[in-house]
């Protein structure tokens, strides 16, 4: 059984950190780019000051799980330490993507894209009655979702309908529209309804593609 040396668990963690931070049209966060690359194309290294106090964090947490991962997969006979390693990078990449989105979806939110009341696009959801919708048959769930943040849909909820709307989209944008809409059927936009559903089919998909 071959260890990762050093250098190679290093690539592995920049690998998984900076493709955390690449969007989709391949560029990064103003405050990652190298300045000297006009296309934005290319990102700069994380230094030791201040303002890359939070990248550094980051970076450790995905450190941390990848030595916890070699420590727990190096006794297991047959059980390759660098497969072992990816899945731990994976699944901590994917949970530092899906806090980073609520966040960014809590922005949103708050900055006019909803409202405090009882409406949701009816050419994408279905009303239920009381803070209860479901998307419309025929129409992609990232669709459904993603319409509820445009400013022009004029969505209104109450909190938890909020949190579950914005828990959806941190979903979407993390695994993409493809792999959201195959996993998600009808959404109800209710926390107590739906929020633990879907992290139980999300789990159990991350548990298979790590295999």
């Amino acid at each position: 059984m071959a260890h990762l040396v050093r250098p190679q668990l290093i690539q592995k963690i920049d690998e998984a950190f900076y493709k955390l931070h690449r969007r989709s049209d391949g560029t990064y966060p103003p405050d990652l780019r190298d300045s000297s690359d006009p296309s934005r194309l290319t990102p700069r290294r994380i230094t030791s000051t201040p303002q890359d106090e939070a990248y550094r964090k980051q970076w450790m947490r995905l450190h941390d799980a990848a030595k916890q991962a070699e420590s727990k997969c190096g006794g297991k006979v047959g059980d390759p330490v660098l497969s072992c390693e990816t899945a731990a990078l994976d699944r901590v990449a994917c949970e530092e993507k899906i806090r980073q989105e609520i966040v960014e979806g809590m922005r949103l939110a708050n900055s006019g894209a909803v409202d405090y009341g009882k409406h949701m696009e009816p050419s994408f959801w279905k009303h239920h009655g009381g803070y209860k919708w479901t998307s419309k048959a025929g129409t992609a769930p990232s669709a459904a979702v993603d319409r509820v943040f445009e400013p022009s849909a004029g969505s209104k909820m109450e909190c938890l309908s909020v949190m579950s709307a914005i828990y959806h989209r941190a979903v979407r944008q993390t695994i993409g529209k493809a792999k959201f809409d195959s996993m998600s059927t009808n959404l109800i936009s209710i926390f107590r309804l739906f929020i633990q559903p879907m992290i139980s089919k999300f789990a159990v998909s991350n548990e298979r593609n790590s295999q």
